[in-house]
Order: C-alpha cells, then structure tokens, then sequence
C-alpha cells in the first residue's frame, strides 16, 4: 500500500514539475520583420514589447538585443526566417527549446493600426508548434456612447494576449533533440559517365550536434565511405557497366546515443555507353553522281537521332586525296544549328574547285565520340570550251572542244553564221566533246556563237565571234638535183 502510495506520488510530482517547466520555458524573441518599412524593414520596439508580456505571463525569455550578436555571426539576413542549422545553433547558445518569429504586418501609432503575426518554432525538430494573426484598426472601433478612446497600447497589450492564450497548456518539456544536417553544396562529376569509368562526389554538409560515427554515400547494390578533405566529405567509385540512371543517397549514422540513421537524397548519374547517332544533311547544293555539289555556298545542318547531349564537337574540311584540313573548327556544348561552307579555307582565300570531304566528330558528356563524313563538290568556274578553223582549198575544217568538267552540263549550243547572219550550221548536245566539223563552198566571213552552261548555273556565252582559219600552203615538189657529169678519160 506504502509503496503504490508513494509511485502515485512520484508521478505526480513528475507531472508538476512538466507543468511548471512548461510555464518557464525559454523562449528566444528575435527582432520582428517589418513590413510596414520595406521588405528588409526590422522592428526591435514590437518584439522588445511581446517578450515583456511573455516575461510577465511566467516565460523566460532571451530578448532580441542578446540574440542580435548571434544572428550576425551566423550570418542571418533576415529575422523573419531561419533555418534548422540556425536553430540548432541558438538553442545551444542560449540553452532555448523555442524561437518566436514575428512579422509587423501594419502600424500606425497614430490612427492607431496595428497588425501582427507570429511563430514560435521548436528548436529540437524544427517543428512549428504555435502561431496566429491579429489586426486592429481604430476605424474599426466604436466605443460605447465614445466615453473611451483605445491607443496603439491597448492593440498592443490586447494582440499580446489574443495571440498567446492557451500558449502555457500547449508548451511541453521535449527531450533532447537528435543531431540536425544541413547539405549546403553537391558536386558530383561526370553526371554522364561510360561503364567502369570513375565518378567523384562531393558534400559540403553542415552539422549541429556530436560528429556522426559512419558517414558514406549508398549507391544501391554499394556503400561507398565518405571522408573528409578541407571543406568537403568526398568519395569516388567505378560506375557500373549496365547502362541506366543511378541514384546517390547521403547515408550518415550514429551508433552511439540516438541509434539513428539519417538518408539525404544528393543527385542522379547516367551510365552511358551508346555513341551518338549523327547524320550531316547538306543544304544549297546539286545532287549529282557523284556527290553533292555547290557553286557559291553550302549549308551543313547536323541532326543527331537521339536526345544526346553534346559536350564538344569539331568540324573539319579535307582536300580529296589530302590528310592536312583546309578548315578546322571546334566548339564546346550545344550543335551549332547549321554550317556555312563558302569554298574557303581557315584565312578566307578561295579554293582550288575540285572534291572535298567534310568530317564532322562529336563526343557526348559520357565521352562516346562518332562522327559523320560526306563528299562535296565545290565549281565556281565554268566549263572550257575551246573553237578553231583551218582552210585547206575550198575546204573550211571546225574542231570545237568541250572540255570535261566536276560536274554534268545542262547543254550547249554552237551556231555558224554567214556574212548576213544567216544560220549555216548549229549543233547541240549535253556532253563534253571533241569534234571536227568540214564546211565546203562558203564565204570565208563565218562567225560562231557559242552557248554553254553546268548544272549548277556555271556558264560561258561566246557571241558572235569571228572565224579566223588558218590556211593550209600547198606543198611544193623538191627538184632533184642533176647528176653532176662524169668525163670519162679515153685512152
């Protein structure tokens, strides 16, 4: 009987004491954000005010002038918001289990107006465990028969009491909050990676409590250790063969007090093993037999069949039958949507016309290269033709030549004409040629023109032009010489 007596006792008191430590909790009052100055505005009068009230409703209080030092060391810009790690530290600090944060919606002293918001925030688990809003506006008072007039006190003392009712039943001694972890920074490269290639990770964290006892990085089928190097926890592994996306989870523990464990998602990686799919289309060029051609310029637009992301590419134009590149261009991220070729080399001279292959290299963020090479003719010359006469007695004998070319004709024309420009002769034809052409019983005033044109618009017009032959000497017979005479001594 005695000793159920005495547990109802000891339970009792416990409850007590909870109660009574619940009433003088400390709570740390910081510096109320203003928005009636501005989105940087602070207000210290308001909050110096509100931790006078909670001071006489049995509270301990850390009020906003000691908390002002601390704010600054931990570099808090702004008192309307604060984060875990901040927390942590003020509790430890001013040995607090609450931080009340407030917000000066609207004030007027004068009017009066007065609009208030609050927070009280457990400093342990972050966890916001009370809060409200009031307004009051003298416009919107009307006291009975106007025998008592409010001022910007009576808002005060009254948003006070209407914002913290029922604040000493709800508060509640917590037991020791567990270590608080902060990830500032992720660095992990490459994010794109081939099989079996390393990838490094890095973490600046930021920890408030006793130091971990196991901290590495769980990569699903690994664990990977983490350890420390200056500001940062690194860890490097070798990345799977299987191509796919792979998570990286922060895993830290500690085995030792709490038992916890604590799991902090950093980022994904990409295993990557398939080279880019490259096609280079060409633009502004004639197709022939043999390969693209163009006259004045060529546009090269690249299309890659998947979404790769390119991290480098380069671009390089070859002679036929030539090693070194006549043009040498590289670039780094993104595809240009297209390339301008003007026959040109690096320096912007004009080039022989003549075959020429463009080679186009491109490596993803993996580091899988492919590239892509195609042929293009480049003609901005038209074809030779070549007209010659020679007369041989009534004979008048025309060779015209049409020298071969890089690319198909689209046709030429020869016309011989007469002293009164009559047509005597025309001929056409689509193909280089070599031909003879024999003329008889005409005047020797014969002109010719001639028309001549490629499939690119490459052409050559010779109009009217004068046949000037070159006449053939008739062969003169060589006389024999007389045989010298021979005396012949008689005897």
């Amino acid at each position: 009987m005695f000793k159920r007596v005495l547990n109802k006792g000891f339970w009792l008191a416990i409850l007590i004491l909870l109660w009574a430590a619940a009433a003088r909790a400390q709570i740390i009052v910081l510096p109320f954000e203003d928005l009636s100055k501005g989105l940087n505005g602070i207000n210290i009068e308001i909050a110096r005010a509100v931790a006078d009230y909670l001071s006489g409703e049995g509270f301990q209080v850390i009020y906003p002038e000691e908390v002002i030092p601390e704010l600054a060391r931990l570099r808090v810009k702004s008192p309307g918001w604060v984060d875990r790690v901040v927390a942590r530290e003020l509790m430890q600090k001013f040995r607090a289990r609450y931080i009340l944060l407030g917000t000066v919606l609207e004030m007027d002293p004068q009017e009066p107006l007065l609009g208030l918001s609050v927070r009280l925030l457990r400093t342990e688990d972050f966890r916001l465990i009370w809060g409200g809003t009031v307004s009051y506006t003298g416009k919107d008072w009307h006291p009975f028969l106007g025998l008592k007039k409010v001022t910007f006190q009576d808002f005060l003392r009254w948003s006070c009491e209407r914002l913290f009712a029922g604040l000493k039943e709800e508060l509640r001694m917590q037991a020791m909050p567990p270590p608080v972890v902060a990830v500032d920074e992720v660095l992990l490269r490459p994010r794109s990676v081939r099989g079996g290639e390393r990838v490094e990770c890095a973490v600046r964290l930021r920890i408030s409590g006793p130091p971990p006892d196991k901290m590495g990085v769980d990569l699903g089928k690994r664990w990977v250790p983490l350890f420390k190097q200056g500001a940062y926890y690194l860890a490097f592994w070798k990345a799977p063969k299987d191509e796919g996306r792979y998570p990286v989870n922060l895993v830290i523990r500690w085995e030792k007090g709490w038992r916890i464990e604590k799991r902090i998602f950093l980022a994904t990686y990409r295993v990557d093993n398939t080279p880019p799919e490259i096609e280079l289309r060409i633009y502004r060029a004639r197709q022939t037999p043999e390969a693209p051609a163009f006259k004045n310029y060529v546009e090269l637009r690249p299309y890659l069949r998947n979404a790769d992301h390119i991290s480098r590419w380069l671009l390089q134009v070859f002679p036929e039958k030539g090693a070194q590149p006549v043009i040498s261009e590289e670039g780094l991220g993104k595809l240009p949507p297209r390339f301008i070729w003007r026959g040109t080399d690096a320096s912007g001279h004009p080039l022989r016309e003549g075959v020429y292959r463009v080679r186009l290299k491109v490596w993803d963020q993996a580091g899988n290269s492919s590239w892509k090479e195609t042929k293009l003719i480049f003609v901005n010359a038209p074809p030779k033709a070549e007209v010659k006469a020679v007369k041989d007695g009534n004979k008048l004998k025309i060779s015209f030549r049409i020298a071969p070319h890089p690319v198909p004709l689209r046709g030429w024309t020869l016309e011989i004409t007469d002293e009164k420009g009559r047509i005597v002769r025309e001929l056409k034809g689509e193909e280089p040629v070599n031909r003879e052409l024999v003329l008889k019983g005409l005047s020797s005033s014969l002109r010719y023109t001639l028309r001549l044109r490629d499939v690119l618009g490459n052409r050559v017009i010779m109009r009217n032009r004068k046949i000037v032959p070159v006449v053939m000497q008739a062969k003169k017979e060589k006389k024999k010489p007389k045989k010298a005479e021979e005396w012949v001594s008689e005897f």
